[in-house]
């Protein structure tokens, strides 16, 4: 099955939305569940060391990424912006 899109151009983001690193699944969560529910879209990497880091974006730009970062607080979500 091909899910190839038209018109569409694949472009590497370097930004994220760092909101946290877990070890406890059920803090994890809940910390995605309040993030979903308050309209975002996280997502969670392994780390090297079995850590969970919960980011939310993907983004060209700092500029970007830091934007959305003022939205996130404005909602009382901490985080930080990262290089991915």
């Amino acid at each position: 099955m091909s899910h190839e899109l038209q018109d569409t151009e694949v472009k590497k983001t370097f930004f994220a939305c760092l909101l946290g690193i877990y070890t406890d699944p059920s803090a994890l969560e809940g910390r995605i569940m309040t993030i979903t529910d308050l309209g975002f879209f996280p997502y969670v990497i392994k780390g090297s060391e079995g850590e969970s880091r919960l980011y939310t974006g993907g983004y060209l730009t700092r500029a970007e990424a830091e934007e959305k970062q003022s939205e996130l607080m404005l909602k009382g979500i901490q985080g930080q912006v990262v290089r991915r």
